[in-house]
């Protein structure tokens, strides 16, 4: 029983410095990610925001609403939450000072699905569309009725 007392601590001691090793390590191994979400002049963030020139250029207009439709708003789809939120954010962004409305009740809307989900998700859309299909799975609705 003295020895368990006298090992306890040591054992304690010995628990914390692991966890607080871990810890450092995962912490460390994620700073490039985050060095990568905040270089806005990063090559990701280059292609993003050239992938959304021919989309500016197909639009009448340079100031406005349009609608956003992504694999979120396909019935039973799974889809990461956390990613297309953030392409949703990256879109208002790199579209700005249009405005990207969460919804497809507009004259003009921004689809970013795979060429997939875009199949399932389009024949539920009421109206009839031009349709205009760009890289990175970006499509552009023109809703013509």
């Amino acid at each position: 029983m003295q020895l368990i007392k006298k090992i306890l601590p040591v054992l304690k001691i010995g628990l914390i410095c692991v966890l607080v090793a871990g810890n450092f390590l995962s912490v460390a191994r994620q700073i490039p990610q985050v060095q990568q979400l905040v270089d806005t002049d990063g090559p990701f963030f280059v292609r993003w925001e050239a992938s959304f020139d021919p989309v500016k250029a197909n639009l009448p207009f340079t100031r406005g609403v349009i609608g956003y439709a992504a694999d979120w708003d396909i019935p039973g789809s799974n889809y990461d939450p956390a990613n297309s939120e953030a392409e949703h954010i990256l879109s208002q962004f790199t579209l700005a000072p249009i405005i990207v409305a969460r919804d497809t009740n507009r004259e003009w809307i921004l689809v970013n699905m795979n060429p997939e989900q875009f199949e399932q998700w389009f024949p539920l859309q009421e109206g009839e569309f031009e349709v205009k299909k760009f890289k990175m799975n970006l499509y552009l609705l023109h809703r013509i009725k």
